[in-house]
């Protein structure tokens, strides 16, 4: 015969035996008793994003990172956690640095190589027993102004200047769009 025992209902245990017993229609009983076994039931470890919130926008190369993780059966400290984002609807990827770590509750995010955009992230966190907890982060915004740049198209190195003369250059800064602030300094023997 079979029965479906579901051990989840019973506490963790080393010590647990089964009897089964049968009874015939002379009112004989048999019975058998198994060995000492264990029911260990691992519950899975619980993991939430504190920060980013949803919506915020980060940048920088130390964007801190938090969370929450816990265990019944795992020290917190104990347990290994990996980080991964992605842009948009891309691949996850791991943050460098940030794979099979100690669970510290917070991880410093550089973020400055990253493209301007709308991003995610996942933790993972696993207890000594394999128990396994995956968990995403709100949608936020990643966010690093870039310089702008600027080429002196003239006058041109060694030109001698006379009269009214036009002083030309390229500007650009992908974060300024059309609207860009030039200032136009000159210096004298030294002086600025």
């Amino acid at each position: 015969g079979e029965f479906a025992w579901h051990t989840t209902l019973y506490p963790d245990c080393d010590t647990y035996k089964l009897r089964v017993s049968t009874m015939d229609s002379n009112s004989m009983e048999g019975f058998a008793v198994s060995d000492a076994f264990k029911v260990f039931n691992n519950n899975i470890p619980e993991v939430a994003f504190t920060y980013p919130t949803e919506g915020v926008i980060l940048e920088g190369s130390e964007v801190k990172l938090t969370w929450t993780a816990s265990d019944e059966e795992t020290a917190s400290t104990g347990l290994k956690t990996t980080i991964e984002y992605r842009l948009g609807e891309e691949s996850w990827n791991t943050i460098d640095g940030a794979y099979d770590i100690a669970n510290t509750g917070e991880f410093l995010w550089d973020t400055t190589d990253l493209e301007d955009g709308e991003y995610s992230l996942r933790i993972t966190v696993k207890d000594e027993h394999g128990g396994v907890v995956e968990a995403e982060s709100f949608t936020f915004t990643v966010y690093n102004p870039d310089m702008p740049t600027v080429d002196l198209l003239a006058p041109r190195t060694g030109q001698t200047l006379r009269g009214k003369v036009d002083v030309k250059w390229d500007a650009y800064d992908a974060d300024a769009g059309s609207v860009l602030l030039i200032d136009i300094e000159y210096k004298v023997g030294g002086s600025r």
